[in-house]
């Protein structure tokens, strides 16, 4: 099984998109773009977790298991 991918990468992307709305000469709407792509970025960072954690799961054939009562019904 693969071990996580490190997340320095989206780390540092994450940090540069902070620096720059500290910059002295931002313009209003330019830090409010900059605002909605680091929520944007966490978003999808979130969504791609949830994704890579559903394939995990399916792809180690992990299926709902049939409760006792149920099974002990169909062997009847």
């Amino acid at each position: 099984m693969q071990q996580e991918e490190p997340k320095q990468g989206t780390e540092d992307y994450d940090q540069a998109l902070l620096k720059l709305l500290e910059l002295p000469g931002l313009q209003k709407k330019d830090r409010m773009k900059i605002q909605a792509l680091l929520e944007q970025l966490t978003d999808l960072q979130a969504e791609n977790a949830r994704l890579r954690n559903t394939i995990r799961r399916l792809s180690a054939g992990s299926k709902p298991k049939m409760s006792t009562k149920l099974k002990e019904a169909l062997y009847e």
